[in-house]
């Protein structure tokens, strides 16, 4: 593979060997660093394979401590056992994703971060077998997400925002808003109720920006069905919606 030293991956050159500290401020046992750094003396090398290996091994030539890996597509930092990547670390992959956190045999699982410079994609919180997991907050250049993850998507509670369209605060399944929350829009209009697949469904208060309040029920994401509208010089009006249109008023006067 040529000349492989920290130059050969930046990422390497600012890795934080005391960033657990962050999320692990007591468990001081499991993450050990050497106060001497990786071992320069101690190296495996595979041509055939294009892999690199600088660091502490075992008796039985495994890594085993503090040590640095680089392959074709993969590059490690950090703590290893038994030729397993296992205590705290850093992997950077081939697409740009950076993982950083505590990994156990090669999965980053606990807490620690994701990013991706190309894609601007930022996430800190908790991850099982390197997925997005638990509790966490997502950052791009679109959104702002914080809360439940389940295998990578949004899945529970949670709040997200946004940045050019507005924010909703609720339920979410399958990486969709789905169930009960609000959703505000920049313009001042606002909605409180149901949700399926990401569209407005079921029983909703929407509150319009130009102040006139609608009270029933959609579907799709349309005003679908019975429901009541309240305008801002205090007449209320009963109707009957179908696809977002208004079919029929009950009270039989001009809306």
């Amino acid at each position: 593979m040529g000349n492989n030293n920290d130059n050969d991956c930046e990422e390497f050159q600012n890795f934080d060997w005391d960033g657990w500290k962050r999320f692990y401020p007591s468990d001081d046992r499991f993450f050990k660093f050497p106060k001497e750094g990786i071992s320069h003396d101690k190296k495996i090398e595979n041509y055939e394979e294009e892999e690199f290996y600088q660091g502490d091994l075992n008796n039985n030539g495994e890594k085993h401590g503090l040590g640095k890996y680089i392959s074709q597509n993969l590059k490690r930092i950090g703590m290893w056992r038994r030729n397993n990547f296992t205590g705290w670390g850093r992997e950077i992959r081939e697409n740009g994703d950076i993982f950083e956190g505590k990994f156990i045999n090669g999965e980053l699982t606990g807490k620690g971060f994701h990013k991706n410079k190309i894609s601007n994609i930022t996430y800190i919180g908790d991850f099982i077998k390197s997925k997005k997991h638990g509790k966490g907050e997502l950052f791009t250049g679109e959104y702002h997400y914080k809360g439940d993850f389940i295998d990578n998507k949004f899945d529970g509670n949670g709040k997200i925002e946004l940045y050019n369209e507005g924010e909703y605060e609720g339920t979410f399944k399958n990486g969709l808003i789905d169930g009960k929350g609000m959703l505000r829009w920049k313009d001042g209009s606002f909605y409180k109720g149901g949700f399926s697949q990401g569209k407005l469904d079921g029983y909703g208060e929407e509150t319009c920006k130009d102040g006139n309040i609608y009270k029933g029920y959609y579907s799709k994401g349309k005003r679908h069905g019975k429901g009541k509208l309240f305008t801002t010089d205090g007449k209320e009006y009963q109707c009957v919606f179908q696809d977002g249109k208004l079919i029929k008023n009950l009270d039989n006067n001009d809306i």
